[in-house]
């Protein structure tokens, strides 16, 4: 029947997302697989993720192999530029794309292609574009140096507030006592055990209990300032600085909802003059989509 169908894929921290699209971008089959941060997880792990994933979604939509135009996927830890990396190359039977998850992030958050996007997911990053091309990111240097916004921090400094109450050098909280529980403290077996992906799950409690929790409101305006400072100094590097801008989000972090977002808002005005924040366009499947449907032209 040829080739009408694209597939989008999000590797994350956390877990592996992967879409099949129509034309128009409409969703028709999805799944998920594993942790997909090629840093974190290796090529050989993440290239078992990326075939489930992309398996089951086909699967999902009642689509073959044949059928697909192209695949687009952002993979975290991949790095900047779009090169696509040789043990990619050999997964697919038709043309496919492989490129750092902040350029799929940001397709997806402003399609028109100019401006800023914060990511705040397992990690973060922020990323900025001109409409000439000129590209910036700040922060996501991978797992030696962690992040100063993604859930990683937050789920850190909301564990430093529970083991802070646990010795009695603050007062108990409905955040320290709901991760004490969770995790068992004082007994340090749990900590002991905790990965990316759990400490993601930490900091959505934080989110969970922000509109009720003064620390949890606290930590997430300090991670929103510190995502309002790197924005501003990636459309800086850009030449946007002081110019009406539109910034955008992606990532699990953004969940919290207001918590986050409202203190985000003001510390653009403040710190980034002329940016004002967009709900995203869609999110970073949906930006690969975008990007597979432009590879499929390139490549005919």
């Amino acid at each position: 029947m040829g080739a009408r169908y694209y597939v989008g894929v999000d590797a994350g921290g956390s877990r592996t997302r992967a879409a099949v699209f129509d034309e128009e971008g409409r969703r028709l089959g999805a799944a998920e697989a594993g942790p997909g941060n090629v840093r974190y997880e290796g090529a050989e792990a993440v290239e078992a993720r990326l075939s489930s994933a992309v398996r089951g979604a086909l699967e999902a939509a009642g689509a073959r192999e044949g059928e697909v135009a192209a695949l687009a996927a952002g993979i975290a830890g991949l790095g900047g530029g779009t090169a696509t990396p040789a043990w990619f190359r050999r997964l697919w039977g038709f043309p496919s794309l492989a490129t750092w998850d902040g350029a799929t992030a940001f397709a997806g958050a402003l399609p028109a292609g100019c401006g800023a996007v914060v990511i705040a997911g397992t990690g973060g990053v922020a990323y900025a574009r001109a409409a000439d091309g000129r590209e910036a990111r700040v922060g996501g240097w991978g797992p030696e140096v962690p992040s100063e916004w993604g859930a990683d921090a937050i789920a850190r400094e909301a564990l430093a507030a529970a083991v802070e109450a646990e010795d009695g050098r603050r007062g108990p909280s409905p955040l320290t006592e709901a991760l004490s529980s969770r995790l068992g403290l004082p007994d340090t077996g749990e900590l002991a055990r905790l990965d990316r992906a759990g400490l993601a799950s930490l900091a959505r409690v934080v989110g969970e209990l922000a509109g009720r929790d003064p620390t949890a409101r606290s930590i997430l305006a300090g991670a929103a300032s510190r995502m309002a400072g790197a924005v501003a100094v990636a459309l800086g590097r850009v030449g946007l600085a002081g110019l009406a801008t539109p910034v955008s989000w992606q990532g699990s972090v953004f969940l919290a909802g207001a918590p986050v977002l409202e203190p985000l808002a003001l510390a653009l005005a403040a710190q980034a003059p002329g940016a004002t924040l967009v709900p995203p366009a869609g999110d970073a499947l949906d930006g690969a989509w975008r990007l597979a449907r432009a590879h499929a032209v390139r490549a005919r």
